[in-house]
């Protein structure tokens, strides 16, 4: 089944605005993923209103480096098996995943 064809009107649109009736606009939130609604404006305030709410959008969101994800600490293998959970599991899956994690200490 082919795609739906792309609406040639709304290809100079920002990302998350949507008209889900003639007319009415609203945006979708990229972080929180709820729609807010702009109401019955003109295309160019909705425009102008998405592409800051965008900007903002993208101040929140933190992003690091690769640089920075590297200089972060340095946690082996080992030390992320001793964090696994152990609270609310039956005793035989504990001893199932001793098991396990003694496998692949002796691996690496």
């Amino acid at each position: 089944m082919a795609a739906r064809p792309r609406i040639r009107r709304r290809a100079s649109w920002p990302e998350n605005l949507h008209e889900p009736r003639p007319g009415y606009y609203v945006w979708r939130n990229p972080i929180t993923k709820k729609t807010l609604s702009i109401g019955y404006v003109p295309i160019e305030k909705a425009i102008f209103e998405v592409l800051e709410a965008n900007a903002k959008a993208k101040e929140i969101v933190p992003t690091k480096r690769l640089v920075e994800r590297m200089n972060e600490g340095q946690e082996t293998i080992g030390d992320l098996l001793a964090k696994m959970p152990t609270t609310g599991v039956k005793p035989a899956t504990i001893n199932a995943r001793r098991h396990h994690d003694k496998v692949i200490r002796e691996a690496l």
